[in-house]
């Protein structure tokens, strides 16, 4: 019984629909039209191994990821020097300060000779420092005892020591530079350095 007064109201829902204006029929085909076809678009993007949709603030998200980004620069106390002389590089960190770094910076080894790593002002303690040949690399962390404490600022600065005529680039390894916060390398961008050396 209760089956048949179902259907008894589907059959006056239909002679209902049929007596609306027809522009009111439009609409309400045009509204079942679109969830069916939102109802095909999502289950094709499901059965693609989503496990959830897309968010609809994604470009919100999208920025805020990009907010959240660390910058590396490194700058030098003069761009233009002779053979012979040295200049200060000093690497800082903006944007998102962090809570560990590893840093790589390559440059020619005929062209400079780095020495005299010296810590700045955004960790205690430089827990590694290095020059190789061609490279630097420096490895900190903030304290222990104090983790929250993160900061922006001067990671370090080194010298550098002209060898030779030319124009000499020094740049952060993309693939040895990281800076990470709560396990996570939220490196952005990693701006270098030209130096140009006279004779």
């Amino acid at each position: 019984m209760g089956r048949m007064k179902s259907m008894d109201d589907v059959s006056k829902d239909i002679k209902d629909f049929h007596k609306l204006n027809p522009n009111r029929k439009l609409a309400i085909l045009g509204i079942f039209l679109f969830v069916f076809v939102s109802a095909i678009l999502i289950g094709v993007y499901l059965s693609k191994g989503k496990t959830s949709l897309p968010s609809l603030q994604e470009g919100t998200t999208q920025q805020t990821q990009e907010a959240d980004k660390t910058t590396l620069s490194m700058t030098s106390s003069a761009t233009e020097v002779a053979v012979g002389d040295t200049v200060t590089v000093t690497v800082a960190l903006a944007q998102t300060p962090v809570q560990a770094v590893d840093l790589v910076v390559n440059f020619d080894p005929t062209m400079f000779k780095a020495s005299n790593v010296v810590n700045g002002t955004v960790y205690d303690d430089i827990l590694r420092s290095e020059v190789k040949d061609g490279q630097v690399v420096v490895s900190a962390t903030v304290s222990p005892s104090d983790p929250t404490n993160l900061k922006t600022g001067d990671v370090f600065t080194f010298t550098l020591q002209a060898l030779k005529a030319g124009k000499g680039v020094l740049e952060f390894d993309p693939k040895l530079t990281i800076t990470a916060k709560n396990g996570v390398n939220t490196l952005g961008t990693a701006g270098g350095a030209t130096i140009t050396v006279a004779r």
